[in-house]
């Protein structure tokens, strides 16, 4: 690694230094915790399954571009519930070889996928979410969009 390097050439090329607001949040803050990729500060995850609109703290709207938004996670949801259920299954074979109970592994490890599936769906959302925010990063123009757009459905109800 050269010395002299830093975040800042991670960013592309096209995004220039006045579109872009502030650094985004620590990855490990927004997966960790759950909170918005931006800020860092408020929940991004109404529930289990839901994610909120918007950041309550800073605006950022969540669901970025198209309502397909977070098909991307899908993908990152797989490996995370494909590779954890594969590596408790060997663990559990390791730790009781050489009498493995197979018939008792053959019941539990598609409900441990299963729930692996379940439990990383807001972590692979909040992946995506902060991987999103470093490759794309936020513009003031966003940020006022988001504001506006609540103000319209105020308006209208």
């Amino acid at each position: 690694r050269r010395s002299g390097t830093s975040c800042r050439n991670l960013i592309p090329s096209f995004v220039s230094d006045r579109d872009a607001v502030r650094q985004p949040a620590s990855i490990a803050r927004v997966v960790l915790w759950l909170k918005c990729p931006y800020c860092g500060r408020a929940p991004a995850f109404r529930s289990l399954f839901d994610v909120h609109e918007k950041c309550a703290t800073c605006g950022y709207v969540f669901r970025r571009g198209n309502p397909a938004y977070f098909s991307g996670a899908i993908i990152i949801n797989y490996l995370l519930g494909a590779g954890s259920t594969l590596a408790t299954m060997l663990l559990a074979v390791l730790l009781t070889w050489p009498a493995v109970p197979w018939k008792a592994l053959g019941y539990l490890v598609p409900l441990a996928a299963i729930a692996c599936v379940l439990l990383f769906n807001p972590v692979s959302k909040a992946i995506l979410m902060a991987v999103d925010v470093r490759m794309r990063p936020i513009t003031e123009e966003e940020l006022v969009l988001g504001s506006h757009e609540e103000s319209r459905a105020r308006a209208s109800s």
